[in-house]
């Protein structure tokens, strides 16, 4: 296996993401998290983003409508 592959998987162990979604969205008027993108939400289409590259650690900072948020 290359040097520079294995290097850079080991790496991804190490990072993690941080996905700030705490804000009001007040300049759009909905919450921005929470609005469909494709097949499912931002939210859900960002998580996905870092963990189909491998960063497993993924974490999300809420705020406003943190209720409705946890569960997605």
């Amino acid at each position: 296996m290359n040097k520079t592959l294995v290097k850079s998987e080991s790496l991804k162990k190490d990072l993690a993401a941080i996905i700030l979604a705490a804000g009001y969205s007040s300049r759009m008027k909905l919450f921005k998290p929470l609005l469909p993108l494709g097949s499912s939400t931002v939210i859900e289409n960002s998580i996905d983003s870092f963990t189909n590259t491998g960063i497993d650690n993924v974490i999300v900072v809420v705020g406003y409508q943190a209720k409705k948020l946890i569960p997605v």
